[in-house]
């Protein structure tokens, strides 16, 4: 499968960048892909799979030297290098992520070997190259990076807790550190341990980096590590102990409290490394899902998995955020070329917080095409999403960036302020004029217009009750609301019964909708005349004044309660009957009528004494609008020779009938001439359209659907 440069940034790619990029490509597809299911294969079995490297990398390894695909990592700035930009080298790196677990390794282009040979070949003294970058560049050995701690939260670097203290010509190491990647690997000769040299410098003058031989005294490899199942072997993700582990002085890493600046150095540019293989990653669960989805056997509801929307939504997606994501991981390379690692933080972060959910949503979406089989391991789909889900941890977690990308757009604020205030400024007068020309080319006549003065809304909050009537006494309508504390009840639970008779408990209550609304409250009030030895009041600031008419803003409606549904059956018991007497009785305090009770129940007479139950099953009746189907009109039938005709309905969808002498209203001939003419320019028009272009008299023939056919 070839590869494409994206047309954007191809000027910008060498000739010799170009010719790799196809000798990288073959290499994958042909060696490297194919290589896949023997590597997993020679996998030991147990404790062994951490002792045993498959010798299918070594034969890959040195097929990928013999044709030049070796150290292309390191950039033209180095003199170990390949000699190119990480922009070239961003290309490249995607194309060996589709071999995600071979690819990288088997061209010595793996992590965490990358970014230790960075550190070595950017910040080591001769004597540090000659003895560890030399054989890392050769694929003699591998090394891991030590930082990350199982006691703190390590994703702020300042908690680190190991000790790396000065001895005489050596320095002491103790600490305890997880999730080393690399560090399960037999190959794995060296450990760049990060810890703090001081614990009262400056925060971030106390870490230093400090090259620990893996075969030193002390440093015991506790466990691997498996994420989501998978323990990465042989390499691993491992738990250490680093145990009065003593090294000479001359290991330390371009001096005491220079740990921070190393870490930056060395994942600026490795960042984008994983971004870029992540690329190659998700391309390669894009594949997988079109040729699942195309597969002959795979048949559902009598269609191929293609031929359903769903999946064609989701394929199309997935090419969106792939290749929005590789621009973004792009233009990062770029800016790195351009200004440093340093200078492109901003676009490092970008990239790093985007390509990981990128890949987790394309390959969930591929997994989610092959069934349970994309879960187990007959295809590579959840090996990826579980790289990809690590991926949001590894070189510092999605908030840290997050945190850092928020913080550089701050740095803006004050400029892009002064900017805008830059800008000329437009006054009223000007608009007020452009207003009043706009309005003048249309057909209105001219008028002066200003522009509305604008005003501060008040903060108070207001909840208001359509009542269902005309209210003439406020008392009575709000006890038939429950009075103060039903309205109370109403604001805070939503909730608001009205009863028209509030003391009969045999009438059942409409229950009110409450919405949330935005509507103002208005104060309005009448200016009165000045009557001479009388003050009037003055009109205030917040007031607007129209026809003799005041009128304030006092607050936001943010609740209104509606009585829109159907009022329930209202019982009204004969006051005979014994339960309206013995409600009576207990208001006039009525002893012996209260005491006989008993044979007030017993009465046979009464065979109403308990009120029915509430009929209605839903508070909002159904709305039930019935409208004339439009292609039914009336015309006049003649029935027979003799007889005057009818008046009948008919579908005029179905044609005309035989037997219609006409319809019921016959349009003028010139009426009939100019919609004619207007169908004549175009066949279809709403009704609508054609009223506005027909005069006042014929706009009666639409109406009453004269024309019919």
């Amino acid at each position: 499968m070839g590869y494409t440069i994206p047309s954007l940034i191809e000027d910008k790619i060498s000739p010799r960048a170009k010719q790799l990029i196809k000798l990288v490509n073959d290499f994958v597809e042909n060696d490297c892909i194919p290589a896949e299911e023997i590597y997993f294969g020679q996998l030991g079995k147990g404790e062994e799979r951490f002792k045993y490297v498959p010798p299918i990398i070594e034969e890959l390894k040195q097929k990928a030297k013999s044709l030049g695909l070796w150290n292309l990592f390191l950039s033209k700035h180095y003199s170990e290098g390949a000699g190119l930009t990480n922009l070239e080298y961003a290309l490249i790196a995607e194309i060996m992520g589709r071999s995600l677990r071979i690819a990288p390794e088997a061209t010595n282009c793996s992590a965490p070997d990358t970014g230790n040979m960075e550190v070595f070949a950017k910040y080591g003294t001769p004597d540090q190259k000659e003895k560890w970058l030399k054989p890392l560049l050769n694929g003699e050995i591998r090394s891991a990076f030590a930082m990350t701690e199982k006691a703190v939260a390590s994703s702020d670097a300042t908690n680190i807790e190991t000790s790396i203290k000065r001895d005489g010509n050596h320095y002491v190491i103790n600490g305890h550190k997880w999730w080393i990647s690399g560090a399960g690997d037999p190959r794995c000769a060296v450990f760049l341990v990060m810890g703090k040299t001081s614990f009262n410098a400056n925060k971030h003058k106390q870490q230093s980096v400090i090259i620990v031989p893996r075969n030193t005294p002390g440093v015991t490899i506790v466990r691997p590590l498996t994420v989501f199942g998978y323990d990465d072997a042989p390499e691993g993700h491992c738990e250490i102990l680093f145990k009065n582990v003593k090294v000479p002085v001359e290991n330390i890493i371009l001096g005491e409290g220079r740990g921070f600046e190393i870490i930056q150095g060395r994942l600026g540019p490795g960042r984008i490394h994983h971004c870029m293989r992540s690329i190659g990653a998700a391309e390669r669960g894009l594949d997988l899902m079109l040729i699942r989805v195309t597969d002959p056997s795979r048949r559902t509801f009598g269609k191929l998995l293609a031929e359903h929307e769903t999946i064609i939504a989701d394929i199309a997606h997935s090419r969106m955020l792939i290749d929005q994501a590789r621009l973004l991981v792009l233009n990062a390379a770029d800016m790195i070329d351009k200004v440093g690692a340093k200078g492109a933080l901003k676009e490092i972060g970008m990239a790093k917080v985007i390509v990981p959910d990128m890949l987790l949503k394309v390959i969930d979406r591929s997994i989610q095409s092959h069934g349970a089989g994309g879960l187990c391991d007959d295809f590579p789909l959840a090996y990826l999403y579980a790289g990809g889900r690590t991926l949001k941890f590894a070189d510092g977690p999605d908030e840290v960036h997050m945190q850092q990308i928020g913080k550089l757009e701050l740095k803006r604020a004050q400029k892009v302020k002064e900017e805008y205030e830059k800008r000329p400024k437009i006054k009223n007068s000007r608009v007020a004029v452009t207003m009043e020309q706009d309005i003048n080319t249309t057909t209105l006549p001219p008028q002066n217009y200003k522009i509305a003065p604008e005003k501060v809304l008040p903060t108070q909050q207001f909840f208001a009750v359509e009542y269902p009537g005309n209210v003439i006494n406020t008392e009575k309508a709000l006890q038939t609301l429950g009075g103060q504390r039903g309205l109370k009840k109403a604001v805070n639970e939503d909730l608001l019964e009205l009863r028209f008779r509030p003391n009969n408990p045999f009438c059942h209550p409409i229950n009110g909708d409450i919405i949330p609304t935005a509507n103002l409250l208005l104060k309005v009030t009448r200016r009165r005349k000045k009557v001479k030895g009388h003050h009037t009041r003055r009109d205030s600031d917040d007031e607007e004044s129209i026809n003799g008419f005041n009128f304030e803003i006092m607050g936001i409606i943010s609740k209104t309660c509606r009585f829109r549904g159907m009022a329930d059956y209202q019982y009204v018991p004969n006051p005979n009957d014994s339960i309206p007497r013995y409600m009576n009785a207990l208001e006039n305090f009525d002893i012996n009528t209260i005491l006989d009770f008993e044979s007030l129940l017993n009465d046979e007479r009464d065979e109403d004494n308990l009120p029915p139950p509430s009929f209605s099953r839903i508070e909002c009746p159904m709305e039930y609008g019935y409208r004339q189907n439009m292609a039914v009109v009336k015309v006049l039938v003649q029935k027979g020779e003799g007889q005057a005709p009818a008046l009948k309905l008919i579908n005029r969808s179905q044609g005309p009938p035989p037997d219609v002498v006409k319809p019921a209203y016959q349009p003028s001939p010139e009426s009939a001439a100019r919609i004619k003419k207007l169908f004549a320019e175009r066949p279809i028009w709403t009704r609508l359209a054609l009223m506005n272009n027909l005069p006042a008299c014929d706009r009666r023939s639409i109406k009453m659907q004269a024309i019919i056919f």
